[in-house]
Order: structure tokens, then C-alpha cells, then sequence
């Protein structure tokens, strides 16, 4: 984390390097007022820590976390078996449809070698409204809060899907997009 954020500021200072070069008279004629230059410098920093996390959702994340149910739920003790992890939140009305999907996959592929961790990045204060969420799914749900280890990035959108194969790799992320069961069966079942 250190490391992405620093290289983020250097990142922006050479951009503001460049733009101060650019002189007073252009910056003049191109922005029009303090705000616009402060938008446009305050995209650059957030557009270099979108790459940050771009680049760490392509390694390997690691998650322990307690589970609604009080159990301990570790990823890298999950090889051998196909896992996909689930971030969402209560509100989320296509969260709640993907839900239905991966709760229908859990049931017919767990036995096969299928894992899934639903994790809710509500806040605790929204207990209440997760735990009404998952009642009715089988697969465990956790909250991001109860983490002991979650070096996931943070979700650019939700829901947002990691699968990780047998060996523990990250195959695939996934948002935004309702999953559809047809679609994401013909990505799992090769793996299992």
C-alpha cells in the first residue's frame, strides 16, 4: 500500500511538474477557474490509483475473514477447490439477482469442489440489513469490517467477482454486470 501510494505521488507531482511548465498564459486560456484546475488535477491522482488497484486485482489477493456464522474462512486454504469471492451490499438490487445465481451454482457444484464466500463491504452499522440479505443463501457471507486479512483491492463497482482456480490463481474479475448462471457455469466448470 505504501509503495501505490507513494508511486502515486510522484505520479502526480511529475504531472503537476508538466502542467506548471505548460506557463501562466496557457493555464489561463485553458482553465478557466481554480476549480476546473483542481478537477483536472484531482483525476489525475484518483486516475493513478484506479491503476494501483487495477494492477492489484491481477495478483493474487489474499482474504481471511469470520463469517456471519462465526466460522474462519481462509482463501489459501481453499486450494484444491474453485473459489469465487463475492463483494456486494445490501442496497444492491443486482447484487441480490448475482446472489440468486451463485447460490444456485453453490448448490449444484459444491460438491464437485465449488466454494463461494459472499463478502458484504456494507458498514456495521448495516448488520442488520445483511444478515436479511444472505438468510435464505447457502454459501457463507462475511462483512469486509471483520477481515483479519483482505488484501483485496478496493471495488471500483459492485458486485465484483474474483475466481480463483484449484491451484489458488486468480482467474478472472468480474463486475458491475449482472453474471448470468449459463455464463459463469461455462467458466467454472473447466476448472473444477
Amino acid at each position: 500500500m505504501i509503495i501505490g501510494i507513494r508511486s502515486a505521488f510522484i505520479l502526480s507531482i511529475s504531472y503537476l511538474k508538466i502542467i506548471l511548465r505548460i506557463g501562466h498564459q496557457v493555464m489561463k486560456k485553458f482553465f478557466s477557474s481554480a476549480f476546473t484546475f483542481s478537477f483536472i488535477f484531482l483525476s489525475i491522482i484518483t486516475q493513478s490509483f484506479n491503476v494501483k488497484n487495477a494492477n492489484a486485482a491481477q495478483k493474487n489477493p489474499n482474504l481471511v475473514i469470520k463469517t456471519l456464522d462465526g466460522l474462519n474462512f481462509d482463501l489459501e486454504k481453499m486450494r484444491g477447490k474453485v473459489v469465487i469471492v463475492n463483494f456486494w451490499v445490501h442496497w444492491c438490487s443486482n447484487c441480490t439477482t448475482e446472489m440468486m445465481v451463485l447460490d444456485d451454482l453453490y448448490h449444484q457444484y459444491h460438491n464437485q469442489g465449488l466454494e463461494i464466500i459472499g463478502v458484504s463491504v456494507d458498514r456495521k452499522r448495516d448488520l442488520k440489513h445483511v444478515l436479511n440479505r444472505v438468510k435464505n443463501i447457502s454459501y457463507p457471507n462475511a462483512m469486509s469490517i471483520n477481515a483479519i486479512v483482505n488484501n483485496f483491492p478496493e471495488p471500483d463497482s459492485i458486485p465484483r467477482n474474483y475466481v480463483f482456480d484449484k491451484n489458488g490463481k486468480l482467474q478472472n474479475v468480474n463486475g458491475e454486470d449482472i453474471l448470468s448462471k449459463e455464463g459463469l457455469e461455462n467458466f467454472i466448470k473447466p476448472l473444477l
